[in-house]
């Protein structure tokens, strides 16, 4: 259980291990129907693992634990009864750049955001995810949790610097666009028929200055008067979903 605790709060211990911690039934099957590598689940022994309304891979070991302990080990305020060890699987660069549409993330450092924006990217078609330095982890309890598992179903690339990830970009033929309050051009101006990347900047800050040196445009969001800003996840559903009409 010690190990499972360090899986749960430990950034350097998930990328040592090359595994992250599922909370909760619901992730756990959209992982599992991705194909995910299962290595082993815990579940409240009042609840058994036959209890699920999925079937796990057959190689998957299952350990049945008092509520209370399988609580005390869980990161979320609400545990769901059933934590799991999933194989983590960082995508290279070459395979996030192989798809048509990429949002990269520069900044985001809440956890719940990088989640809710992976699960906006596989909902609408955007394969790419680039989680880079300075972001929150993408495979921490709270971000697996806010994709609801969808994190098996994009491509992934975390800890990179961000002008690294948009050069790559833009050598592989992408038309990259950072997020901005004060766009430089309207969103239905992008030419939706090319390969594009959406740059989301810090919940705050907006784009570091590293991003906005290299980045070719920046789109924005119409608001009503007297709304300052929206959440980042938000935006990045909405801007995601223009520009890939």
């Amino acid at each position: 259980m010690v190990e499972l605790r360090k899986l749960t709060n430990s950034r350097k211990a998930r990328r040592d291990e090359q595994v992250f911690v599922v909370d909760g039934p619901r992730a756990l099957s959209t992982l599992v129907a991705a194909g995910a590598g299962v290595r082993a689940v815990f579940v409240d022994e009042q609840h058994p693992v036959e209890s699920l309304p999925f079937e796990l891979p057959h190689t998957t070991a299952v350990y049945e634990l008092d509520r209370s302990v399988l609580a005390s080990v869980a990161e979320s305020k609400s545990p769901q009864g059933v934590l799991a060890v999933v194989e983590l699987k960082m995508a290279a660069l070459e395979t996030v750049v192989a798809h048509p549409r990429v949002v990269v993330l520069d900044g985001v450092q809440d956890p719940g955001n990088v989640g809710a924006i992976v699960r906006a990217g596989a909902a609408l078609g955007w394969g790419g995810v680039v989680v880079c330095s300075g972001c929150g982890d993408p495979w921490s309890p709270k971000a697996v949790r806010g994709s609801a598992g969808t994190i098996g179903l994009v491509d992934v690339l975390a800890d990179i610097e961000v002008s690294d990830a948009i050069e790559a970009l833009g050598v592989a033929g992408f038309t990259v666009v950072g997020a901005d309050m004060n766009p430089s051009t309207e969103v239905t101006s992008i030419d939706p028929g090319q390969r594009l990347a959406l740059v989301l900047g810090a919940e705050g800050a907006g784009l570091s200055a590293q991003a906005r040196s290299a980045i070719d445009a920046t789109v924005g969001i119409a608001m009503a008067p007297l709304v300052e800003s929206l959440n980042v996840a938000v935006t990045a559903g909405i801007l995601m979903h223009s520009l890939a009409r």
